[in-house]
């Protein structure tokens, strides 16, 4: 099976759980809607045509790899809340950030979809982030590559499973520090109104295994893959 591999970096990029309000943490990887809004992003098309059920993503398979370990930091943010008018009040919040983190998006498809993605991404209709409107990406290298047979043993990559449910092994050799894995129900997709509110759709609980971190999946979940010997499986099959 031919899939198109993208090799991409940042200055610096932060990916928000869902529920976190006053501290805002970051996953180590870019989740599956992320992946999507960059697609999107490329391809040139609004939120509301993105996530309309006969949308073109609905066909593109995706996952991603990390690549290096990124550098890790907590900043001090603050909102201001305008109420008629004027500003009411300011509130502080942290936000963990990544620096320099780099990836490996993987997307599949038929040729058809591969070409629009290949051409996408070689000349973007916006500026390409993971992340915030500010945190721009660059692109290192793109290719066709064909996928090898996997096998259940994964690091710096996300599982659709939730490992505290599952069965699973760390590989771990002594004096290693490792960051531990993270479980969170997050959307696959959302529902756009006329006025572009979004409204997450289905959820589903994902496990995002941080660069570094090895673990045997002794169960089944799914078909695995591997690219330049690193498995993978679909986010969003």
């Amino acid at each position: 099976m031919e899939v198109l591999s993208l090799k991409v970096k940042a200055l610096s990029t932060s990916f928000r759980r869902p529920m976190d309000h006053n501290y805002h943490r970051t996953f180590p990887l870019p989740p599956p809607t992320t992946i999507y809004g960059l697609i999107g992003a490329a391809i040139g098309i609004s939120d509301r045509e993105m996530w309309k059920k006969e949308s073109v993503l609905k066909d593109i398979n995706i996952s991603v790899l990390s690549t290096n370990k990124a550098g890790f930091a907590k900043d001090m943010w603050s909102i201001k809340k305008i109420k008629s008018n004027k500003i009411s009040e300011t509130s502080p919040y942290f936000r963990e950030l990544l620096f320099y983190p780099e990836f490996t998006l993987i997307f599949g498809g038929n040729e058809e979809i591969l070409s629009i993605l290949e051409n996408a991404f070689s000349d973007p209709v916006y500026a390409l982030t993971l992340g915030r409107e500010d945190e721009l990406i660059r692109i290192d290298d793109m290719e066709r590559v064909y996928l090898e047979k996997g096998e259940p043993l994964f690091s710096g990559t996300i599982l659709p499973i939730d490992l505290r449910k599952s069965r699973y092994k760390p590989i771990l050799e002594e004096g290693m520090v490792i960051d531990p894995p993270v479980m969170d129900s997050i959307p696959l997709d959302f529902t756009v109104d006329k006025k572009g509110v979004r409204t997450p759709g289905e959820k589903r609980v994902y496990s995002f295994i941080p660069y570094g971190l090895s673990i045997q999946v002794e169960e089944d979940i799914g078909e695995a893959h591997s690219i330049n010997g690193r498995n993978f499986v679909w986010l969003n099959s």
